[in-house]
């Protein structure tokens, strides 16, 4: 399900997190790659990290990284129904993406197959459905090509190791391109699956580990204050 979006965001209107403790290292590094991509070199990024150890916090505050950056961003959290649902991350960010700005930019024949992806969410029962997915596919790029061409595009997939085959065909396709397209996927997942990582290099995956000993120190001594 689609949680946020954000499109030319004013700081006003964005709801204040509390501060984040004993995750500086990680942010750093998210900084680093969120400047990249907002510098028009794109990537797919993976976060792994066991249940609870603070993912979707991350997660969370790399979205606020990307509101002082100036990105359209959004964020979905998927579940274990997600798994079975065709083209689920599009689905859900597609209302979101067509009103953001530049949309209306995108051809009309691919609007109009992904418009009609709400009323038929899958080509399963079609003649040639891979080549209906390869249309999905294809249109979903022309769309977001226009936009991330306004400004600088973060879609955040919590819980990604539910993602369907067709949403992770989406994804590698929207990087097959990278360093022409301002788009940053940043993708969570449980680090005891081993699925869908939809082939992000070595250098862009991040294993959540615990809190340091200094680390835990200093949340106990925020909390206690």
């Amino acid at each position: 399900r689609l949680t946020s979006f954000e499109s030319h965001p004013l700081p006003a209107q964005r709801t204040t997190l509390p501060p984040l403790h004993g995750r500086s290292d990680e942010m750093r590094w998210l900084q680093r790659q969120l400047q990249q991509g907002a510098e028009g070199n794109g990537r797919a990024i993976l976060l792994v990290g066991e249940e609870g150890i603070g993912k979707s916090r991350i997660c969370a505050e790399t979205l606020g990284c990307a509101h002082l950056l100036g990105m359209w961003s959004c964020s979905l959290a998927l579940t274990s129904a997600d798994a079975a649902r065709p083209f689920a991350v599009l689905s859900d960010l597609l209302p979101s993406l067509l009103n953001a700005p530049g949309a209306i930019g995108a051809e009309p024949e691919s609007l109009l197959a992904l418009r009609r992806l709400h009323s038929q969410p899958t080509a399963s029962g079609l003649p040639h459905p891979e080549r209906i997915h390869a249309q999905i596919i294809g249109a979903f790029t022309d769309v977001i090509d226009p936009v991330c061409s306004e400004q600088p595009i973060l879609i955040v997939v919590d819980d990604a190791q539910w993602l369907d085959r067709h949403s992770t065909a989406i994804i590698k396709h929207l990087h097959t391109r990278p360093s022409e397209r301002a788009v940053i996927t940043l993708l969570s997942r449980r680090a005891s699956s081993t699925t869908n990582d939809v082939g992000i290099e070595p250098g862009l995956r991040f294993a959540l580990g615990p809190l340091s000993p200094a680390a835990t120190r200093d949340v106990i001594e925020h909390v206690s204050s």
